[in-house]
């Protein structure tokens, strides 16, 4: 994705994104063209370009659009408690991404998504270490956001049977 600070290009951007969101939810990832997205945003196949290379442009800016949204959740997140730092990994993407990272999973993206972001993933870890006074190493972290992960997976699987907090309660246990 091209960067614009524009405030129509940033529209515009928001827009792409929406409407491949919205189109996952109905159609598999493979049959969505880049004219299906520019129909769905009512952007021109030019406005399109001006900004992505592709589909799989618009998903993983989309994705990163999203961590640094998440990020900057974690960075104003007041409190030191383990089993909030945890609710807010649950609540974030249930809360504000439910659809889309149902959409992802079904259409089997998501591990995907997770893996690409894995550099950003451990740079959030290390902000809620920070949180929590400790110091993980390049191990532990990988071990406690694949986890994390991993119950998101089952969580979608179970169609978020169990709320945010029953699942935070349960991973803070584990992650003493």
């Amino acid at each position: 994705m091209r960067k614009s600070k524009n405030t129509l290009a940033l529209q515009s951007q928001t827009w792409i994104f929406t409407s491949l969101a919205i189109l996952l939810n109905s159609i598999p990832y493979e049959s969505i063209t880049v004219c299906m997205i520019c129909k769905k945003a009512g952007v021109d196949r030019s406005t399109f370009y001006r900004y992505f290379d592709n589909k799989q442009d618009v998903l993983y800016s989309y994705i990163d659009r999203i961590f640094d949204e998440y990020k900057e959740c974690i960075i104003r997140l007041n409190s030191i408690k383990p089993v909030e730092i945890v609710r807010l990994f649950f609540d974030f993407w249930c809360i504000n991404y439910k659809d889309f990272i149902y959409a992802l999973q079904r259409n089997e993206l998501l591990h995907m998504a997770f893996m690409k972001k894995n550099k950003n993933i451990l740079e959030i870890h290390g902000l809620m270490d920070k949180k929590l006074g400790r110091n993980s190493n390049k191990y532990e972290a990988s071990y406690r956001v694949g986890g994390l992960i991993n119950v998101l997976y089952s969580w979608i699987d179970n169609n978020f049977k169990e709320n945010s907090k029953e699942i935070a309660v349960i991973i803070a246990k584990i992650l003493k």
